[in-house]
């Protein structure tokens, strides 16, 4: 009966793969890879297979709609190498059913921001004990300047100078930001297993030892998420190209996974409609295909 079901499992998975790789190399995502990356649109395609291929839960999805979410991550020029953390594509229950998301990571922020030309410097970086001396509250500036005594964290910050030379920081103590993760993360917020001071410890405890291997999300990797999330407030204070207000919108929808559907119904937003691109998929047809357009900068 094992054996049985193993064998049953292997074979769906086959199937899976086979029918991602077909959605692929659909001469309309062919076209739409091209059109992006020029010559390089046969290296993203392969990310996508290498994306879909070691994910086990990206395997229960509909093929069309992972497909369609890693569009997202090329529409934006995001690599989706899980190793890079510009772009992810994750799985969310709606409603029960297996629904891929596309998430910009932190460094996919950053990017998006640098390539804007307008940012001197843009990054988020740790608090340690004993860096932290002082704070400007009608600034909102903090004074790391200390020496870093231990890996006991006290907080995050968010930090940009533009080339013109204005400045901005958030900075979110620890403490603060496990009640951020626990109220806001859809994944935490019903989790009655995970507290505030749970979320603290783990915090701590993967400041010492890493943290989790090849793992994201808050309880996998809070450094990154704490990360982000002090990124992605203190970039409202500054300039934005499309690229980056469709991203944070991306983001912001993903942060409520239930809500993602009504909220694209409900807002016009400047946001890729992954519907939309499969409906086009399936209709164009490989005689339909217009000439290859020239070859576009390196990715």
């Amino acid at each position: 009966m094992a054996e049985n079901q193993l064998a049953v499992a292997a074979q769906n998975k086959k199937q899976q793969i086979k029918a991602f790789n077909d959605i692929v190399n659909n001469a309309y995502y062919q076209n739409q890879l091209k059109s992006l990356f020029g010559k390089n649109a046969g290296t993203f395609a392969t990310s996508m297979m290498e994306l879909y291929t070691s994910n086990a839960d990206l395997q229960q999805c509909d093929p069309k709609l992972v497909a369609a979410e890693a569009m997202k991550a090329a529409a934006l020029h995001l690599p989706i190498q899980k190793s890079l953390g510009r772009a992810h594509v994750v799985v969310f229950k709606n409603k029960g059913i297996p629904t891929p998301t596309f998430i910009p990571g932190w460094k996919g922020l950053v990017d998006l921001a640098v390539r804007t030309g307008q940012y001197l410097t843009v990054n988020p970086t740790v608090v340690y004990e004993g860096e932290l001396r002082g704070v400007d509250k009608l600034s909102g500036f903090i004074d790391i300047s200390g020496e870093k005594e231990s890996n006991k964290v006290l907080g995050y910050v968010g930090y940009f100078e533009l080339i013109g030379g204005f400045k901005k920081m958030v900075y979110m103590t620890l403490k603060d930001m496990c009640h951020f993760a626990k109220t806001k993360a859809p994944s935490l917020k019903y989790n009655q297993k995970v507290t505030e001071q749970t979320l603290y410890e783990l915090a701590q405890k993967q400041a010492e030892e890493g943290p989790a291997a090849d793992g994201m999300g808050w309880l996998a990797n809070f450094e990154s998420m704490a990360k982000k999330t002090v990124i992605r407030r203190v970039l409202d204070y500054g300039p934005m190209s499309i690229e980056m207000q469709t991203a944070i919108s991306l983001h912001d929808q993903a942060e409520n996974a239930e809500a993602i559907r009504d909220a694209e119904n409900l807002e016009a937003r400047p946001v890729i409609n992954a519907s939309q691109m499969m409906q086009d998929a399936e209709e164009v047809k490989a005689e339909e295909v217009k000439e290859e357009p020239e070859d576009k900068p390196d990715f």
